[in-house]
């Protein structure tokens, strides 16, 4: 009954008429929680309720409550986009932004009118959740009427791997609501849909960001065909997810299909086609074909090269980076830690001279500097690279990140090679239950921390 309370914000006429609802329905108070929880108190129950000498549903009195006819179009559509908010509000400076308002005077009219809530304490705007569910049911908000308060929240989004963990913190959970209730996507909203659901592994929503970007996958597949940038990319996407969640195996497949969805029409885009060799290069070194994988690096660097030279709108030379990343670990899974040097150092210097200081991508060359040196026996060296590596990717990603579970790995591995067996095995046993509790026992790498913590006496 608390929650059910809490669930209608304390609304003292809902809460005597889902009683009489509960009563007419013959329901009991989990059942009735469990209605509300995925419908909202327009739950769709038919039986009569008596409330002042007349009979209706529980949500056909509410909804006498609340007359939307005689607010304006303008607060209407304010009313609407907040549905698409999280319970939670959003700052109504935020608010403004996202629906490009050229002022606050409709929002504070609905504030004074007590259709929207403001906290005073943090300016956040919440819409009370009865009067949500009557918003609902009569205007109907979705992804097409309410699309300048979606493309506003990408907006905000769209350069997340770029942000730090507090910027994206701020504004993920927009995205978030978006994603979970109002998750299809549409033609005109295209971007915006392939956006949420590849940054959703960027803000360590794995298992959302697989489920997203494989809806998305298919809807571009239905909606586009299977050639060219758009079904390549979303096939990359998919992939991105499962890689990023640890799962190369089920990554690998859709690497090679975003390749074969591009080169059907490569002149599309050559940075497209330069990605997608990049990426199974990748796959081809992590199955020990370095021949496959060199010609794979190689074909990348001349497509990016050939979008360069043609002034494709995103050809930018910091395309190379990421190549110049895989080379390195190509030739760093050959055991030839000197050329891998050469290549990270090739990254992290082009890193620096094109983004203006160092940016997440920078957390791979440094992280990959360290193991070359750690390798080679300059321990020292090592440690310091790696330590850079993992503040860098901490303050962009926080603790749950491959990039950083990959890091604190290399910095008990080197622990190890030191013979400084003790530090090494509490490391390698504090990062395997980490990483236990965010991806499960079965995740390939908290199987080989196990390894490496048990392999140590």
């Amino acid at each position: 009954v608390d929650d059910i309370i809490r669930l209608v914000n304390c609304h003292t006429i809902t809460i005597e008429l889902i009683a009489k609802q509960m009563e007419a329905s013959y329901l009991s108070p989990e059942e009735m929680l469990e209605l509300l929880q995925k419908g909202g108190t327009n739950s769709g129950m038919e039986e009569d309720v008596e409330r002042d000498g007349k009979e209706k549903t529980a949500f056909d009195f509410i909804k006498d409550l609340f007359h939307l006819s005689t607010l304006s179009e303008e607060e209407q559509y304010i009313l609407k986009c907040m549905c698409l908010v999280p319970l939670s509000g959003i700052h109504v400076r935020k608010l403004k932004q996202y629906l490009e308002l050229k002022n606050l005077n409709v929002v504070n009219q609905l504030v004074s009118k007590s259709w929207l809530m403001m906290e005073s304490s943090t300016k956040f705007l919440q819409l009370h959740p009865i009067i949500c569910d009557v918003v609902k049911d009569q205007l109907k908000p979705d992804q097409t009427s309410c699309s300048r308060y979606i493309k506003g929240v990408w907006a905000d989004l769209k350069n997340a791997w770029f942000q730090t963990l507090e910027e994206r913190n701020e504004n993920w959970p927009y995205a978030d609501h978006i994603q979970r209730h109002y998750g299809t996507p549409t033609r005109e909203l295209y971007d915006e849909y392939v956006g949420f659901a590849n940054t959703a592994w960027i803000c360590s929503q794995f298992e959302q960001s697989i489920r997203a970007c494989k809806q998305v996958y298919a809807f571009t597949l239905r909606e586009f065909g299977d050639a060219g940038y758009k079904p390549a990319y979303a096939a990359r996407a998919v992939a991105g997810a499962y890689f990023n969640a640890g799962d190369e195996k089920n990554a690998e497949p859709y690497y090679y299909l975003g390749l074969e969805h591009m080169l059907k029409k490569p002149e599309e885009s050559y940075v497209e086609v330069g990605a997608a060799y990049q990426k199974v290069g990748r796959c081809a070194t992590t199955n020990g074909d370095f021949t496959k994988a060199k010609e794979y690096l190689d074909k990348s660097m001349e497509n990016f090269t050939i979008a360069l030279e043609r002034g494709e709108p995103n050809a930018k030379r910091v395309h190379y980076n990421d190549t110049y990343v895989q080379y390195a670990r190509m030739y760093m899974a050959m055991g030839d830690y000197e050329t891998a040097i050469i290549y990270s150092q090739k990254s992290y210097d082009l890193l620096i001279r094109e983004m203006g200081g160092e940016v997440n991508n920078s957390t791979y060359c440094l992280s990959d500097l360290g193991i070359c040196h750690s390798h080679l026996g300059n321990y020292d060296k090592a440690a310091e690279y790696l330590q850079r590596a993992l503040d860098l990717t901490i303050r962009f990603n926080g603790e749950a990140s491959m990039v950083t579970v990959r890091t604190r790995e290399s910095i008990a591995d080197n622990l190890a090679r030191q013979g400084n067996a003790a530090a090494a095995k509490r490391a390698y046993l504090l990062l395997e239950l980490e990483m236990e509790k965010s991806f499960g026992s079965l995740c390939p790498q908290v199987q080989r921390l196990r390894e490496k913590g048990n392999a140590i006496a």
